[in-house]
């Protein structure tokens, strides 16, 4: 309509994710629950796709609705993990969110990697970062494991993606969008309340005063910007483990050390970027699954003892991010378990065993799997 996007301050996303919103918005006019019923049942579709293609990395089984001879929806292999994930599916469809979506892309992204199809693979991760930024943590990962066709071809599809605004907005109005966003958002925006679960505004409500929300906790009264500086350095410690672990490059794509990779980049994706509403957290599906998969349903070779250990910290994984919700402690018991960062805890603890997993990789026979019906 002319105004300037910017001027709504909840929007914090690149001027492309603006004019993809416009058809969104036309829509709207035409008929607001159309549009609403069309993005919901988008939803609902793109979750069965995920499942479909989720079981299919870690176990190579196929679900079909359809077909008889195929992996049933109703076996507890595809019940499970969806009832684990149903917080964030409804968090997503309750506020017409687009992280399903986004999800859905990224899943996508390594079924083109693991079949060497560098250009799909490019294009739909390309598409996703220049909608939201976030998932740019998986375009990292590719540029570490040296993976430079993927690489390429995806800054290719951003830049394609981001000559559009360009040309809707003209090419002064489009550089001061992309400026006031990356001066004003990217290097100037706090969301120190407990609705956002990344660790950096877990340290914010620790570290500084700013209002919280339901409670105060903070210990100190630091700047933003020096918790900024605390956050990267907490990351990049923590990360020398994994980022050593992790170091060779993946000559067999097929390898089950692979989908225990993707596994870690998607739960570490919510955590380490500085915006993550809970709805974020719909990346945990493929991590929950995998977790769920090996201490259960795979032949693990390991000791009874250390297998009903790791079974408990998955289970205290699950109490934080999922049993932390209004659901069951109601509304203000569930501000307080995320002002102390429930969420972001419970997924850092997925993201330790996805790294003991990933050790103990010639332990696990991921085709053990026994299929059966509920």
């Amino acid at each position: 309509n002319g105004t300037n996007v910017y001027e709504d301050p909840l929007n914090t996303w690149p001027p492309f994710f603006s004019v993809f919103s416009t058809i969104l918005a036309y829509g709207d006019k035409l008929s607001p629950y159309g549009i609403r019923f069309i993005w919901l049942l988008g939803i609902i579709i793109s979750l069965y796709y995920i499942c479909k293609l989720t079981i299919k990395f870690t176990t190579n089984l196929e679900v079909n609705l359809l077909n008889k001879n195929r992996l049933k929806i109703q076996e507890p292999l595809v019940v499970i993990p969806i009832l684990i994930m149903l917080r964030f599916i409804m968090d997503n469809m309750a506020n017409v969110q687009i992280n399903v979506y986004l999800l859905l892309c990224s899943c996508l992204t390594i079924k083109y990697f693991l079949k060497d199809q560098s250009k799909w693979a490019g294009l739909f991760l390309g598409l996703i970062v220049s909608l939201k930024v976030y998932p740019v943590i998986l375009l990292l990962f590719f540029l570490y494991k040296r993976e430079f066709k993927t690489v390429v071809w995806t800054f290719l599809f951003i830049l394609i993606f981001n000559v559009v605004p360009f040309i809707i907005f003209g090419i002064e109005t489009a550089l001061q969008h992309y400026n006031f966003w990356f001066e004003k958002v990217v290097k100037g925006s706090v969301f120190p309340t407990h609705r956002n679960q990344s660790l950096y505004a877990f340290l914010i409500r620790l570290l500084t005063t700013e209002p919280s929300g339901s409670i105060t906790i903070n210990i100190a009264d630091f700047s933003i910007e020096s918790v900024k500086k605390i956050t990267y350095l907490i990351i990049s410690i923590i990360s020398i483990v994994p980022a050593f672990i992790f170091r060779k490059k993946m000559n067999d794509r097929l390898n089950f050390k692979t989908i225990i990779e993707f596994s870690f980049i998607f739960a570490a994706i919510p955590v380490i970027s500085p915006l993550a509403w809970k709805a974020y957290f719909i990346f945990l599906w493929l991590p929950y699954l995998l977790i769920y998969l090996i201490l259960f349903r795979f032949d693990y070779a390991i000791s009874s003892r250390k297998k009903n250990i790791m079974k408990g910290v998955f289970f205290a994984s699950l109490m934080l991010t999922i049993f932390s919700s209004e659901a069951f402690t109601g509304g203000y018991f569930s501000d307080v378990l995320e002002t102390f960062g429930a969420v972001t805890f419970g997924t850092i603890i997925s993201i330790i065993l996805l790294v003991i997993f990933h050790l103990d990789c010639d332990k696990i026979n991921s085709k053990s799997i026994v299929v059966k019906e509920l």
